[in-house]
């Protein structure tokens, strides 16, 4: 009965996604924002339950370790530039975000090339979480302003300063600050396990 639930999840968050790429694009107003919201809280109860279902069934596949890391970029990409398209996030947010994954992905793709394992970064992990919460917290803000009021937040200029701007605010901050000093643990536990690396290969050779 459960063979194929988390694939189908994940399926379905894949699904999902041009759906709240059309609400979001295509209704300029808070109708739009919020089946955009319900759309992604949906998707996001799914990331947990196929998880979930997964583990305690042992269901983990191939075809899951694949669907499910791209149904999660997927939908934090779009979850990024909707609201930069609506004019809410700025670009240099979004370039910022998308190096920091470029480079990290890279690395990874060079230490498992190279068969170093990546060590775990805690912070790196928290930085997800706060993405999600700020595609969150960004839909919940259009859901409820249209994104009206947020004109020239990026420079600190509220305008009428109020909970929900400084709530957003906070986060968004945060989870772009621990970005760059996740992405910056990375290099660095990367560069040290390289050395290491290069170390133990000119020992090897050393004894041959």
């Amino acid at each position: 009965m459960w063979k194929h639930t988390p694939n189908a999840l994940c399926v379905l968050r894949i699904l999902a996604v041009p759906f709240f790429v059309y609400f979001l694009v295509a209704y300029d107003d808070t109708f739009g924002a919020r089946v955009a919201l319900g759309i992604y809280f949906v998707a996001t109860i799914t990331d947990i339950f196929d998880g979930r279902i997964a583990r305690k069934y042992h269901l983990e596949s191939d075809l899951g370790r694949v669907l499910d890391p791209i149904a999660d970029k997927l939908l934090i990409i779009v979850g990024f530039l909707c609201p930069l398209y609506r004019g809410i996030l700025p670009w240099w947010f979004i370039v910022i975000t998308f190096v920091r994954e470029i480079v990290v992905s890279y690395i990874g793709l060079e230490a498992l090339h190279k068969h170093m394992i990546p060590k775990p970064n805690v912070l790196g992990k928290a930085k997800t979480v706060f993405q999600m919460a700020t595609i969150v917290a960004v839909l919940i803000f259009m859901a409820i302003t249209n994104g009206l009021e947020w004109e020239g937040f990026w420079l600190l200029d509220y305008g009428e300063v109020t909970f929900l701007t400084v709530f957003v605010s906070w986060i968004i901050w945060t989870g772009l600050i621990l970005s760059l000093i996740s992405m910056v643990q990375y290099l660095k536990g990367y560069v040290e396990q390289k050395l290491e690396w290069r170390r133990e290969r000119l020992e090897a050779q050393k004894q041959l």
